[in-house]
């Protein structure tokens, strides 16, 4: 009883108090319709996690932001401005180009030299007209030729002389000729009237009346020879086969002085017959074996002036040199033995006429090889060429001379009566006859290099 008498006791007492409760929130919501709102409290600022302090309710002041990294300038773009009217435009400089490697061309052979002074001429021949004239030495370019070889054609269009070039370099071709000149007639070709004032030429030079053979004198060296005992003619290979036709120099040489055709022996490569004027005694001969082919300045005469510094080959080029007409010649036997190796102040050809071509031809060869004279040697030439006339030489053709069987003795014990060879008796031109040869090698093996055709005939220039 007691304990329902306490409840319903609070259930009274409960109840008025919600009441009251009730009626005061509905009261408090009407009045806060009526007055403005309150400020929202700002929220505290956030403490780094770090930080030690306590968050307050006191409102912080606005921080200024931090400072942020310098910004980056915007980047140009591909817009291209306006060019300025005033502004001056830099040349802007061009790539230079670099030149292609190209091939280094092979060096161009030497050219051949004119071995005296010159004619050129209009065409092939002497009745062509005169175009110019080169010195001695003076470099051509021989281009092509006309059909037997006799002349050449240079690169500026003009002919020369074949025998007046060294080294005709092989394998030209043949050139078209021009028309053959026809000779003036007496009837006049009517000229044209000038349709203006002619123009004065002027005076013709008057001819050179310098001699370019005492030009060349003039540059020999002059010395004293040397390396008298160093000489050995075998180091001087002569009479050799070049072209490989079966005719050695000596046999080219007396072909092309022969004033007939030649006839050979059974071989087919020896001369044997034709016909030949010495130029210096005016004998003619029909026989090979009667002929010397002379070296114009004799080989020892070459050594002792510089030759013996020369190599085989040079020496040998100088033994059979076709190119320069003087240089071999095919002259009197008997002439060419006395003649020996002496220079010309020691010895000169018996014709006095002839004295002036001797000098001339003695000059050349020097002058080609660079040989020396000696001081006597030169004033010996000076004083030949003084009877020189501007004619060509000609020698006084005398009969032909008859060729003469020469006996061989028989091979025995050695002769007497016949004078010692000069020199040792090594070389043919070491015996002035026959006869003196073949006592002298009774009994002996003779030389091979005697007989280098070897057709058996040893020593075959030897009367």
């Amino acid at each position: 009883m007691f304990l329902r008498i306490r409840s319903q006791t609070r259930y009274a007492i409960l109840l008025p108090t919600l009441l009251i409760v009730f009626g005061l929130t509905l009261a408090g919501c009407n009045g806060n319709r009526n007055q403005p709102p309150e400020p929202t409290p700002i929220p505290p600022t956030p403490v780094a996690a770090d930080s030690e302090s306590e968050p307050t309710s006191t409102p912080t002041p606005d921080v200024p932001p931090e400072p942020t990294d310098t910004p980056v300038p915007p980047q140009p773009t591909n817009t291209p401005a306006a060019p300025d009217p005033t502004a001056t435009v830099a040349p802007q400089p061009t790539a230079t180009p670099v030149p292609l490697p190209t091939a280094t061309p092979e060096p161009p052979p030497a050219a051949p030299v004119t071995n005296t002074t010159s004619n050129l001429r209009r065409g092939p021949g002497t009745d062509f007209p005169l175009a110019g004239q080169l010195p001695a030495g003076a470099p051509v370019q021989p281009v092509a030729r006309n059909s037997d070889g006799t002349w050449l054609q240079l690169d500026s269009g003009v002919w020369i002389w074949a025998q007046l070039v060294d080294h005709i370099p092989p394998g030209l071709p043949e050139a078209a000729l021009p028309p053959t000149p026809i000779p003036p007639t007496d009837t006049p070709v009517p000229q044209a009237p000038p349709t203006s004032t002619p123009t004065p030429q002027a005076p013709a030079e008057p001819p050179s009346t310098e001699d370019p053979y005492r030009t060349m004198l003039a540059q020999l060296p002059v010395g004293s020879r040397s390396h008298y005992d160093t000489y050995d003619r075998d180091e001087w290979d002569h009479w050799i086969d070049d072209d490989r036709d079966c005719e050695n120099a000596r046999a080219e040489v007396l072909i092309a002085e022969s004033r007939q055709a030649v006839t050979y022996r059974s071989n087919g490569c020896t001369v044997d017959t034709g016909l030949w004027v010495g130029p210096w005694g005016g004998r003619t001969f029909t026989q090979a074996s009667q002929v010397d082919i002379d070296h114009h300045v004799p080989l020892y005469n070459a050594h002792i002036s510089g030759g013996h510094a020369w190599n085989g080959s040079q020496k040998r080029a100088y033994a059979n040199d076709l190119a320069l007409a003087s240089a071999l010649q095919a002259t009197e036997s008997g002439v060419n033995r006395t003649k020996s190796a002496d220079a010309p102040d020691e010895w000169k050809p018996p014709v006095q006429a002839s004295w002036c071509r001797y000098a001339q031809d003695w000059i050349e060869v020097k002058h080609k090889y660079s040989l020396l004279v000696t001081q006597a040697e030169k004033s010996a030439l000076s004083s030949m060429l003084d009877n020189c006339t501007g004619q060509p030489y000609v020698p006084p053709v005398q009969p032909v001379q008859p060729a003469q069987a020469t006996p061989t003795p028989p091979v025995s014990a050695p002769q007497t009566g016949f004078p010692p060879p000069r020199r040792q008796g090594r070389y043919c031109n070491d015996f002035d006859t026959r006869a003196q040869y073949e006592a002298f090698y009774a009994g002996r093996e003779k030389p091979a290099s005697h007989d280098r055709d070897n057709d058996g005939r040893y020593c075959e220039a030897l009367n």
